[in-house]
């Protein structure tokens, strides 16, 4: 029900990775969003996420959230849905293991190494 939701809604923009829009990866309660960048998607993805919560009783835990800013909101001071308690990070996030980073030089060996 919820990732048909995020997928059906024309306001929140993934990215295009060879022709198809990803907005989501999900693995068990692991939620992953990459989104456009807009203030439009990311707004109303914290929307249909809270509407989720409120009709399936499972909650975001908004204190685990990590918002990376890439491109060219990477050095932006801008933060959305202020009234929540995001983390806003223009270094990197993780979710499942899998570190994201926005530092070329070591994008591979952080996806690479293994954990001890």
């Amino acid at each position: 029900m919820l990732t048909r939701n995020i997928n059906n809604n024309e306001n929140i923009k993934g990215l295009f990775l060879g022709g198809t829009e990803v907005k989501q990866t999900i693995f068990a309660d692991d939620a992953s969003f990459t989104l456009d960048g807009s203030e439009k998607s990311f707004t109303e993805l914290i929307k249909t996420l809270d509407n989720f919560a409120t009709t399936s009783g499972l909650k975001l835990n908004k204190s685990k959230c990590t918002a990376l800013k890439m491109g060219t909101l990477k050095y932006s001071t801008r933060k959305w849905c202020n009234s929540n308690v995001f983390t806003w990070s223009s270094d990197q996030a993780s979710t499942l293991g899998i570190t994201f980073t926005n530092d070329k030089k070591t994008i591979t060996s952080t996806e690479l190494n293994t954990k001890n």
